[in-house]
């Protein structure tokens, strides 16, 4: 299984490639732009899955929503995982992690 982990800026080209399989394509460098915003939002996370020798195959963005007619929730912003590593509980090892940051902040209770 691979090893979730926060974000870094180092993982804004991986993101960019994983981005194109949603049908978003974008480049390593504008990744980067939007990657640095949400990581210096104290009301988002981003969390990827790597493999052994680092290769990022999944990731997923987790924000806090504010809403007029409900509490704050966490709400996923976005949620890949590679093409060719899906089927393996990536994803759901992904979206325990977005879970867990939300009970960190309070939202889950």
């Amino acid at each position: 299984m691979p090893q979730i982990r926060a974000a870094t800026l180092d993982d804004a080209d991986a993101i960019a490639g994983l981005c194109a399989q949603l049908g978003y394509p974008t480049t390593g460098p504008i990744s980067a732009v939007r990657l640095t915003a949400v990581l210096r939002s104290t009301g988002d996370a981003v969390f990827v899955a790597c493999l052994s020798d680092g290769l990022v195959v999944g990731w997923v963005h987790v924000c806090l929503a504010l809403r007029i007619e409900s509490n704050t929730f966490a709400e996923l912003g976005g949620f890949v995982v590679a093409e060719t590593h899906r089927g393996r509980g990536i994803g759901r090892a992904l979206l325990v992690a977005a879970e867990q940051w939300g009970v960190e902040q309070g939202v889950f209770k």
